[in-house]
This record gives C-alpha cells, sequence and structure tokens, in this order.
C-alpha cells in the first residue's frame, strides 16, 4: 500500500512538471512584433492601459481586394447592389429607412400602366392612406382582375383602392397598403 502510495505521488509530481514546462514554451512573436509590442507599452496611452498594442496601426487596402467599402470590385459586377453598407451607398440608405411593408413591388411600368388602366374604371375612394399604412374599415378593398392577376403573378394576392391620384395596392388579409401607383 506504502509502494502504491509512494507511485502516484512520484507519477503527480512528474506530471505537474510536465504541465510547468509546457506552459514556458519558446515566445513566438517575432522582432518586428515585440518592438511594436514595447513602443506601445511605453507610449502615454499605453502605461495608462486605455489602448491595445497594434490599435494604432494604420492600414492601406489592398490594389487587388475583391471587396472595397462592401462593394464588388470584379469586371461584370454591378455598381450599387443591396449588399453594399448603407453607409457606402445613398440608395441602400433609402432602402433602409423604409419600413419594410413599404418596399417596392416588383412591378415593370408595363405592368403598372396595365393595373392603371384596368380599375381605372373603378369608384373613387376618399383615403389620404400610404405605403405600409394600415387602410380604414370604412374603405371597401376591391379585387384585382382574374385576367390581370393571371398575367401579372406579383399581383396574385392583392386587392386595390382607386383615389382621386392614384391607385393603392393593398393586401387584403390585413388591409396593408403594400403599393402604390400614381396617375
Amino acid at each position: 500500500m506504502a509502494a502504491l502510495r509512494s507511485v502516484l505521488v512520484t507519477l503527480a509530481i512528474l506530471l505537474g512538471l510536465g504541465a510547468a514546462l509546457a506552459q514556458q514554451g519558446e515566445n513566438l512573436a517575432g522582432p518586428e512584433q515585440k518592438a511594436h509590442q514595447e513602443k506601445a507599452q511605453h507610449s502615454e496611452p499605453g502605461r495608462a492601459g486605455t489602448t491595445e498594442p497594434g490599435s494604432e496601426q494604420r492600414t492601406t487596402p489592398d490594389p487587388n481586394a475583391a471587396l472595397v467599402d462592401g462593394r464588388l470590385v470584379v469586371p461584370g459586377a454591378p455598381a450599387d447592389s443591396q449588399t453594399v453598407p448603407s453607409k457606402y451607398s445613398e440608395r441602400n440608405a433609402a432602402l433602409d429607412a423604409l419600413p419594410t411593408m413599404a418596399f417596392p413591388l416588383p412591378l415593370t411600368d408595363d405592368q403598372r400602366q396595365r393595373i392603371r388602366e384596368a380599375v381605372s374604371k373603378a369608384p373613387v375612394a376618399d383615403t389620404d392612406a400610404h405605403s405600409a399604412e394600415l387602410l380604414p374599415t370604412a374603405i371597401e378593398v376591391r379585387e384585382l382582375p382574374d385576367q390581370l392577376t393571371a398575367a401579372i403573378p406579383a399581383a396574385r394576392d392583392l386587392g386595390y383602392v382607386r383615389t382621386a391620384d392614384r391607385v393603392l395596392l393593398i393586401s387584403p388579409a390585413n388591409r396593408i397598403v403594400v403599393g402604390e401607383i400614381k396617375d
């Protein structure tokens, strides 16, 4: 029993020494990195501990980078896509300010013209609702003609309200204005 205890104590000591030696490995920092660290630690902010070493380094953009300011800069790439951050794209900044329900419907000018012509004989409603707003319950939402919804899939589940100067496209389930077509 005493022999087992002495073997276990010896094994524990050897494992402890091995772990301590493993933690004291060689320093992997190069001389340039060591000099930069020393310089940062001996500066006024470095001594105060208010900045981290390396936070003062200036970087220049890589001239061969595929992305610059979030914009893809390879031949054939779109000039202003939706992936460009809004701080670099006025178009995306304007879209970011829109409520989700006010995003423009994917309708072409021809499709807008066809909708406008198809509902031009409908009675005029008096409302000042705009995109992403709830339509008052007193306003009747009409269905778009079947031949129109068959030709324009984006308008399939929409209703409409005609006002004096525009056609409002409505989501009938929740009576929210999802699009406007100006006269």
